[in-house]
């Protein structure tokens, strides 16, 4: 097994909206592996990948509705292993986030948050076959 390197960058912009309508990101990311450490299809080793690559666009929201602090946030990535020409296992295409929180006294915050991912290859755990999720 050899270590894992990477080489990556990335670029952002952030927007402070007019009076109390919040921050809007956007973020670009691109990262290029040697070696990328990945797990075999039926979780009992692990492997080095030569070449892989990660790259995509997040962008969030952040701000105040009725009180509530509120955060939204989607991903678009692209996750590519370049010695096989496969997509990477496990990363989601599309990932989305959203999460409310409020103060509650002092001393003290509550909230809720949801993800939802989708177009993300796994591996069948009966099986072993990927499969699309």
């Amino acid at each position: 097994m050899r270590p894992e390197r990477a080489r990556g960058w990335d670029t952002g912009l952030d927007w402070q909206l007019a009076g109390t309508a919040g921050l809007v990101s956007l973020t670009w990311f691109d990262t290029d592996f040697r070696d990328l450490i990945a797990s075999t299809p039926d979780f009992r080793s692990v492997y080095n990948v030569q070449r892989a690559r990660t790259r995509g666009l997040e962008a969030a929201w952040r701000g105040q509705v009725a009180g509530w602090d509120v955060r939204a946030g989607a991903t678009s990535l692209e996750a590519t292993n370049l010695t096989a020409h496969t997509r990477l296992l496990r990363r989601p295409r599309l990932r989305g986030d959203l999460q409310v929180m409020r103060a509650w006294h002092d001393r003290c915050e509550f909230g809720a948050g949801l993800s939802a991912v989708a177009q993300r290859e796994d591996v069948d755990a009966r099986t072993y076959r990927v499969v699309d999720g």
